[in-house]
């Protein structure tokens, strides 16, 4: 079951939120964040994903 917003970032004082805190069953690493875009005058929404440490990543040229 989703979980509410968070007060802080409705009130822009919280930035990022990871998705597996609002939603189960996400990946860990999958994040959402706030940006201002001054020529827009528009807030945007992005995503982005952590990461992955080397020591569980299985490509076997990972650098």
């Amino acid at each position: 079951m989703p979980k509410d917003l968070p007060e802080d970032w409705i009130n822009w004082k919280l930035m990022s939120l990871k998705v597996s805190d609002l939603v189960g069953k996400t990946p860990e690493r999958l994040t959402i964040f706030k940006t201002k875009r001054s020529y827009r005058k528009t807030d945007c929404l992005q995503c982005r994903w952590f990461p992955v440490p080397e020591s569980i990543d299985i490509r076997p040229d990972a650098v």
